[in-house]
């Protein structure tokens, strides 16, 4: 990463650690969410974690790269770094209207019932939905990652609304278009409401960088190269 280029923050999807972009080879600040936030913390709560870590590591101008929920994450960190925030870019991310919370971007009936399951079981999704699900593409080895280190967040964390962009940074979407959690039509309305002129296709899961941490260290990269030159 050169003097001139932003440092990545590598922000999580739900359940999910740090370690997930570990084979990216990224030199930025990967984020891992603590217990006591992931027990009842709001989303406000998850932001303020990501400023901690940015800070402790010193980073002075950052580009957020949220990953499926981390999305909803990044966009209110963004809000709390304001001038030293230069990007925002969304890995199959969640996109609600501003004001809305996670499950209202998936519409009538599912995230109807997403939250309503939520609701009464938890965040932790059972075994097989996450082997067909989020780990969906991915080698059984890593799978079995997956599943053994998926950590319920808190239901704040998709109930609270979106914050909205009100700085003026660059935004860019990396779609997944073999994506069976968020489908790639999906994705795409996410796109479009992020107002991301900078987007790349991967063609894996949900996880594009457990499947092809190649392809997201370049978009990563790539995305960072084309804000600095913005």
């Amino acid at each position: 990463m050169s003097a001139s280029t932003a440092t990545p923050v590598l922000i999580p999807g739900s359940g999910l650690g740090s370690w997930i972009w570990d084979d990216v080879g990224l030199d930025a600040v990967a984020i891992d969410h603590p217990a006591s936030v992931r027990d009842g913390g709001s989303v406000g709560d998850y932001a303020d974690e990501v400023v901690r870590q940015v800070d402790a590591a010193g980073a002075d101008r950052i580009v957020l790269v949220g990953h499926s929920i981390g999305a909803i994450v990044a966009h209110a960190a963004a809000e709390r770094l304001g001038g030293r925030v230069d990007g925002l870019l969304a890995v199959s991310g969640v996109v609600p209207r501003p004001g809305k919370g996670f499950f209202s971007a998936f519409g009538f009936p599912q995230g109807t019932i997403a939250s309503l399951i939520v609701r009464v079981a938890g965040t932790k999704p059972p075994e097989s939905m996450l082997r067909k699900g989020l780990a969906a593409g991915l080698d059984d080895s890593v799978a079995d990652r997956v599943v053994a280190s998926f950590t319920p967040e808190s239901q704040q964390l998709f109930r609270d609304g979106l914050v909205p962009l009100r700085a003026v940074v660059s935004r860019g979407y990396v779609l997944t278009t073999d994506d069976v959690e968020v489908p790639l039509a999906r994705q795409r309305e996410f796109a479009d409401r992020l107002e991301a002129r900078h987007r790349v296709e991967l063609a894996t899961g949900h996880l594009p960088m457990l499947q092809d941490p190649a392809g997201v260290r370049d978009a990563v990269l790539g995305f960072c190269a084309a804000v600095a030159d913005h």
